[in-house]
Protein backbone atom coordinates (compact mmCIF):
# COMPACT_ATOMS: atom_id res chain seq x y z
CA UNK A 1 0.00 0.00 0.00
CA UNK A 2 1.38 3.58 -0.74
CA UNK A 3 1.73 6.27 1.44
CA UNK A 4 -0.75 8.14 -0.42
CA UNK A 5 -3.35 5.34 -0.47
CA UNK A 6 -2.45 5.13 3.51
CA UNK A 7 -3.36 8.76 4.07
CA UNK A 8 -6.51 8.59 1.89
CA UNK A 9 -7.41 5.57 4.34
CA UNK A 10 -6.68 7.37 7.36
CA UNK A 11 -8.76 10.94 6.23
CA UNK A 12 -11.94 8.63 5.20
CA UNK A 13 -12.01 7.24 8.71
CA UNK A 14 -11.53 10.33 9.95
CA UNK A 15 -14.79 11.96 8.11
CA UNK A 16 -16.68 8.89 9.12
CA UNK A 17 -15.94 6.62 6.04
CA UNK A 18 -16.07 2.73 6.84
CA UNK A 19 -13.47 0.35 4.76
CA UNK A 20 -14.91 -1.16 2.24
CA UNK A 21 -13.35 -4.56 3.00
CA UNK A 22 -15.30 -4.34 6.54
CA UNK A 23 -18.75 -2.85 5.53
CA UNK A 24 -19.51 -5.23 2.10
CA UNK A 25 -20.26 -8.41 3.14
CA UNK A 26 -18.82 -10.04 0.19
CA UNK A 27 -15.28 -8.68 0.70
CA UNK A 28 -12.74 -9.69 3.96
CA UNK A 29 -9.22 -8.25 4.57
CA UNK A 30 -6.52 -11.82 3.94
CA UNK A 31 -4.37 -13.07 6.59
CA UNK A 32 -2.34 -12.13 7.37
CA UNK A 33 -2.68 -8.53 8.10
CA UNK A 34 -1.16 -5.76 5.23
CA UNK A 35 -1.54 -8.72 2.60
CA UNK A 36 -4.53 -7.17 1.03
CA UNK A 37 -8.22 -7.24 0.38
CA UNK A 38 -10.11 -10.39 -1.19
CA UNK A 39 -12.57 -8.25 -3.26
CA UNK A 40 -15.28 -11.26 -4.01
CA UNK A 41 -15.21 -14.18 -1.89
CA UNK A 42 -18.98 -15.05 -2.36
CA UNK A 43 -19.27 -19.00 -2.70
CA UNK A 44 -21.98 -20.71 -5.59
CA UNK A 45 -24.64 -22.60 -3.89
CA UNK A 46 -25.15 -24.61 -7.03
CA UNK A 47 -28.80 -22.90 -7.93
CA UNK A 48 -28.34 -20.41 -10.81
CA UNK A 49 -31.37 -18.48 -10.08
CA UNK A 50 -30.55 -18.77 -6.25
CA UNK A 51 -27.25 -17.22 -7.25
CA UNK A 52 -28.07 -14.47 -9.65
CA UNK A 53 -30.67 -13.16 -6.87
CA UNK A 54 -27.84 -13.22 -4.42
CA UNK A 55 -25.50 -11.75 -6.85
CA UNK A 56 -28.41 -8.99 -7.22
CA UNK A 57 -28.68 -8.26 -3.83
CA UNK A 58 -24.28 -7.55 -3.54
CA UNK A 59 -25.10 -5.50 -6.57
CA UNK A 60 -27.70 -3.02 -4.48
CA UNK A 61 -25.51 -3.68 -1.32
CA UNK A 62 -22.65 -2.62 -3.21
CA UNK A 63 -24.64 0.60 -4.48
CA UNK A 64 -25.90 1.74 -1.19
CA UNK A 65 -22.15 1.71 -0.09
CA UNK A 66 -20.95 3.86 -2.90
CA UNK A 67 -23.75 5.76 -2.81
CA UNK A 68 -23.17 6.82 0.64
CA UNK A 69 -19.66 7.16 0.37
CA UNK A 70 -18.64 8.95 -2.89
CA UNK A 71 -14.66 9.23 -2.15
CA UNK A 72 -11.77 8.60 -4.68
CA UNK A 73 -11.00 5.61 -3.36
CA UNK A 74 -14.27 3.84 -3.89
CA UNK A 75 -14.43 5.57 -7.23
CA UNK A 76 -12.02 2.49 -8.56
CA UNK A 77 -13.55 -0.09 -6.07
CA UNK A 78 -15.50 -2.00 -9.21
CA UNK A 79 -12.40 -2.10 -10.76
CA UNK A 80 -11.10 -4.22 -8.13
CA UNK A 81 -13.59 -6.68 -7.95
CA UNK A 82 -14.76 -7.40 -11.52
CA UNK A 83 -10.71 -7.84 -11.72
CA UNK A 84 -10.88 -10.67 -8.98
CA UNK A 85 -14.13 -12.38 -10.29
CA UNK A 86 -12.38 -12.73 -13.81
CA UNK A 87 -9.33 -13.80 -12.05
CA UNK A 88 -11.32 -16.76 -10.02
CA UNK A 89 -12.35 -18.18 -13.35
CA UNK A 90 -15.23 -18.73 -12.90
CA UNK A 91 -18.17 -16.64 -13.87
CA UNK A 92 -22.41 -17.45 -13.03
CA UNK A 93 -25.35 -16.63 -11.48
CA UNK A 94 -23.46 -14.39 -8.41
CA UNK A 95 -21.39 -12.28 -10.77
CA UNK A 96 -23.75 -11.95 -13.57
CA UNK A 97 -26.51 -10.99 -11.16
CA UNK A 98 -24.56 -8.52 -9.45
CA UNK A 99 -23.25 -6.96 -12.57
CA UNK A 100 -26.50 -6.70 -14.14
CA UNK A 101 -27.38 -4.64 -11.01
CA UNK A 102 -24.64 -2.36 -11.46
CA UNK A 103 -25.31 -2.47 -14.73
CA UNK A 104 -29.15 -1.26 -14.59
CA UNK A 105 -27.82 1.31 -12.58
CA UNK A 106 -25.45 2.79 -14.83
CA UNK A 107 -28.31 2.81 -17.31
CA UNK A 108 -30.50 4.47 -15.61
CA UNK A 109 -27.81 7.61 -14.35
CA UNK A 110 -26.41 7.65 -17.76
CA UNK A 111 -30.58 8.05 -19.24
CA UNK A 112 -30.85 10.54 -16.42
CA UNK A 113 -27.49 12.46 -17.51
CA UNK A 114 -28.42 12.37 -21.26
CA UNK A 115 -31.82 13.62 -20.79
CA UNK A 116 -30.30 16.84 -19.34
CA UNK A 117 -27.83 17.43 -21.42
CA UNK A 118 -30.43 17.40 -24.38
CA UNK A 119 -32.12 20.03 -22.42
CA UNK A 120 -29.36 22.59 -22.55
Amino acid sequence: MSNITKLADVRDRRRGVPHHAEALSFMKRRKPKGTGISYWTVKPSGSYSRDYETGRALGREYLAFIGRYPTNGNATLLNSIVREMAERGRVGGLEFGFLNCVNEYAMFAASTVASVEARR
